[in-house]
């Protein structure tokens, strides 16, 4: 009885990892999710920072911020936005950053008339590190193989929208008056 249980958990074990997608499968959607979204319509920001602005999508709060780092939280997930202000959108500096590491999953750029864009994915011990960046800005998270591709939608709608004219405008305004 007790060597039947284990020979249906073991079975069951397989299936469940069976079902997950693989990392070349997750691979693939990522990059024709990233092909079309880095050039999709960009939304217009609904959150005005100190130093930009730009969307969340509904659900997602944030957390703190400061003049270069952003703490974003939905529900459990958090996700962590550095802008350097001293890189424009055209910038390949974080991006060369992570081409001289070795645990690397995905990397891969993208590029339009004004930016350039990068997808980056590593394994951690139980979940993967996701990042995307456009120029000098990048967002990350940690996230499960399965919610790559959905956390990496998201990411990409977020780094488009940020919007630093707005600011500096306000500003421009602030010091005439």
């Amino acid at each position: 009885m007790k060597r039947m249980l284990y020979i249906i958990l073991i079975g069951l074990s397989l299936v469940l990892v069976a079902c997950g997608p693989s990392e070349s499968e997750v691979i693939t959607e990522l990059e024709q999710v990233a092909t079309t979204q880095f050039d999709q319509q960009v939304h217009e920001p609904n959150q005005t920072l100190t130093y930009f602005s730009l969307y969340l999508p509904e659900g997602y709060k944030i957390d703190s911020n400061d003049e270069t780092n952003v703490v974003i939280r939905q529900t459990d997930q958090l996700y962590l936005l550095f802008h350097n202000p001293f890189e424009d959108k055209q910038s390949r500096t974080y991006y060369e950053s992570l081409e001289v590491l070795e645990d690397t999953t995905y990397l891969q750029s993208f590029e339009g008339e004004d930016y350039f864009g990068y997808i980056y994915l590593r394994p951690l011990e139980s979940d993967y590190e996701l990042q995307v960046g456009i120029g000098g800005t990048k967002i990350t998270t940690q996230t499960t193989l399965d919610q790559v591709q959905t956390e990496a939608s998201q990411l990409i709608t977020i780094l488009t929208s940020i919007d630093t004219n707005q600011t500096d405008e306000q500003t421009e305004t602030e010091t005439t008056d």
